[in-house]
């Protein structure tokens, strides 16, 4: 694979931004995981949500405060009391000459064998890697909670703390190297990812969406779509334009559905638009359905969301004119 060239650079995220680079809580019919960046610490609540006593809701501090937690996933239908968070060093280095670059993004895995009292949630296992590009680091947890799956620019990796303590690392995955993922949803057997490619400088419109469809164990792309708006749409013009690093702008949402996971849905509030997708082919073949706007504006879409078989629940921001 060729590799890109990196501008030298220091992780120095903000950690009161809730909203930066992932989702910063998750949760399930066991508990509900917060990551709280600007007090280095997770809030963590233990069913039932809603009769909630002091053994069930507490704070457990990172481990080490240099950590940044892009985002937290929980398995949607585990059976235990367990959670990943995945994240940066702040202070890193991200050139790739340097030598502090080394092990600056980090996977753990939290857990705890009395399902009655999150006092008992420690960081059973962590591992490191190397990464370049810092914007971009998408999580998903399977839905048994067995494994989670990392997506990033220009590498994918698997972390099973079950079978394993380190990762499982494929740097070759990605068949565009300017792919950057902004957000993806995971089922029993495939992973949907949605995000951006550039179209390069010499282009007017700077970057497509594309939607991969992929295989749990990233050895595999099985099918892609990418977006082509009508030349008599608003979408055309847009430029997309800044998309380098990362930007509310251009963040985006992705759920199968868990009622009938052959149906998904994808949201792109810069292009104001939900996208319904369609999987065929035993989960090899994607293919789009429907797509529906909310007219010339953005912020549609920010999150998306079953409700039932055929029935959904989608987020639309209202931004400021600076957003755009």
């Amino acid at each position: 694979m060729a590799n890109l060239s990196i501008c030298a650079a220091i992780f120095n995220p903000d950690t009161n931004d809730y909203d930066a680079y992932g989702l910063k809580i998750a949760a399930n019919n066991i508990l509900l995981v917060e990551s709280h960046s600007n007090a280095y610490e997770f809030l963590i609540l233990l069913t039932p949500y809603d009769n909630v006593t002091n053994d069930q809701q507490c704070f457990l501090s990172y481990t080490d405060e240099t950590h940044y937690v892009h985002s937290v996933g929980v398995g949607s239908h585990a059976n235990e009391t367990n959670f990943y968070a995945v994240g940066q060093i702040i202070g890193a280095s991200l050139d790739p000459i340097d030598s502090s670059v080394s092990n600056n993004t980090f996977i753990a895995f939290y857990h705890s064998p009395n399902a009655e009292s999150c006092l008992t949630i420690s960081q059973i296992l962590i591992d490191y890697m190397s990464l370049t590009q810092r914007d971009f680091l998408v999580m998903v947890v399977h839905p048994t909670g067995q494994f989670a799956l990392v997506l990033a620019e220009n590498v994918v990796f698997k972390y099973n703390p079950f079978v394993s303590s380190r990762i499982t690392t494929n740097t070759s995955f990605w068949p565009d190297i300017s792919f950057t993922p902004r957000a993806a949803d995971i089922d029993t057997n495939f992973t949907i990812v949605a995000g951006l490619v550039s179209n390069g400088a010499s282009s007017s419109i700077r970057a497509s969406v594309i939607v991969y469809l992929i295989d749990n164990n990233l050895r595999h792309i099985y099918s892609n779509w990418t977006y082509k708006p009508s030349n008599s749409s608003w979408q055309s013009q847009l430029t997309f334009s800044g998309t380098n690093g990362w930007s509310v702008k251009y963040s985006m949402s992705v759920d199968i559905n868990n009622f009938d996971p052959t149906r998904v849905l994808v949201g792109v509030p810069y292009l104001n638009t939900v996208f319904h997708f369609v999987i065929s082919g035993s989960g090899t073949i994607l293919t789009l359905s429907s797509q529906i706007d909310n007219g010339n504006s953005v912020g549609f879409g920010k999150g998306v969301a079953w409700l039932a078989s055929d029935q959904a629940a989608i987020l639309a921001n209202r931004y400021t004119s600076t957003f755009s």
